[in-house]
C-alpha cells in the first residue's frame, strides 16, 4: 500500500482543523471511515480471522469486512475475539455516518459530525494495531 490508515487519519484531521461548512465536515467523516476501514482490514489479514466463504468483491467491501470481524469463531474469552468484535461494531457506526455523509444530501452533517467520526476512526486504529 501507498498510503497508510495513518495517514488518511491525518488527512482527516488537517481538513477537520480547516473545516468551516457542510462539505468539508462531509469530507472528514469520508476520510475518518476509509482510515477506520483500512486499519480494520490490516487487522483482519494479521489475524486471518474466519476464513471467508465469500469474496470481498462479491459484496460491498465495507460490509464484507464488518462482518468477517464479527463472526470471528476464536475460543471465548480470546483477546482477538473481543478486539475484532469491537472493531466491528466501531467500523458498522463509521458506515451508518459515512453513509450519511456520502448519500444523504437531506441529513444536515455538523462540526460535532466530523469531531466523533475522527474520534471513532483513532479508536479503531488504536485497537487494531
Amino acid at each position: 500500500m501507498s498510503i497508510t490508515a495513518r495517514a488518511i487519519l491525518a488527512d482527516a484531521e488537517r481538513c477537520l482543523e480547516q473545516a468551516t461548512d457542510e462539505a468539508s465536515f462531509r469530507t472528514v467523516v469520508s476520510r475518518s471511515c476509509l482510515a477506520a476501514y483500512h486499519a480494520a482490514l490490516e487487522f483482519h489479514q494479521r489475524a486471518m480471522i474466519a476464513e471467508s466463504s465469500q469474496d470481498a468483491s462479491d459484496a460491498a467491501r465495507d460490509e464484507w469486512l464488518a462482518g468477517q470481524l464479527e463472526n470471528f469463531r476464536g475460543k471465548e474469552g480470546d483477546e482477538l475475539v473481543a478486539k475484532s468484535r469491537s472493531l466491528a461494531y466501531m467500523l458498522r457506526l463509521l458506515l451508518h455516518r459515512r453513509d450519511e455523509s456520502d448519500f444523504a444530501m437531506d441529513t444536515q452533517v455538523t462540526i460535532s459530525d466530523a469531531v466523533n467520526a475522527h474520534a471513532q476512526a483513532r479508536i479503531v486504529l488504536d485497537q487494531s494495531a
